[in-house]
């Protein structure tokens, strides 16, 4: 019997889609499963979190056991674990 994935960034959905959030190339690289580019790390997404992330929303997800968050290749940034909500914002652009 084949397991649905879920989406990995809301955890929720089912996911139909191949994120390749740091490449090959263009900034919203989606694919489907099962055809995405061989070497490059996936992220599984949903249609709506695909819609989210091509509106620039940025959107946590976990890569190697780091938790991320971004959605450009030149925008993702590692969440270290001891992170408070208020420096994030900063991060992101928040005052």
């Amino acid at each position: 019997m084949r397991t649905i994935p879920k989406c990995e960034t809301c955890h929720a959905q089912e996911a139909i889609w191949a994120w390749h959030p740091f490449g090959p190339g263009e900034d919203h690289c989606f694919t489907t499963l099962g055809s995405h580019y061989r070497g490059w790390i996936v992220i599984k997404v949903c249609d709506e979190c695909k819609n989210q992330i091509e509106d620039g929303l940025p959107m946590n997800f976990v890569v190697h056991g780091k938790q991320m968050i971004g959605n450009r290749s030149s925008d993702i940034l590692e969440i270290p674990d001891y992170v408070g909500d208020s420096l994030l914002f900063w991060e992101m652009g928040g005052k």
